[in-house]
């Protein structure tokens, strides 16, 4: 084996470690995405009702009211999988994936 040979060899195998390591962070942040997306949808979710709540209509009288009286967490969740769904956990999650995979990916390339 001559020496250009080598040095191309070696040039493909730091790409192909290059590409590994970026596959193996875009597919970490999908699994991690994946795990706790839920939490962070009910998160906000659970700020925006409290928000709902205390904002007024146009003719100045209070909005109805989106949650139930009570402000425990897990009574909250029951509240929002009874009436909306499990699967409503995951609403907008196509694009922050798609997010997660690039950022994710170019990061682990370097």
């Amino acid at each position: 084996m001559n020496s250009t040979s080598r040095g191309t060899a070696m040039k493909q195998l730091e790409q192909y470690e290059a590409f590994i390591d970026s596959f193996s962070g875009a597919t970490g942040g999908v699994i991690a995405s994946l795990l706790l997306y839920p939490i962070e949808n009910f998160r906000t979710r659970v700020q925006a009702m409290s928000v709902t709540d205390k904002e007024e209509t146009d003719d100045g009288e209070k909005g109805q009211k989106k949650t139930p009286e009570s402000k425990n967490i897990l009574k909250l969740l029951a509240h929002l999988i009874q009436t909306e769904g499990v699967a409503s956990f995951y609403k907008g999650l196509g694009s922050a994936l798609a997010g997660t995979v690039v950022s994710y990916g170019v990061y682990f390339w370097w």
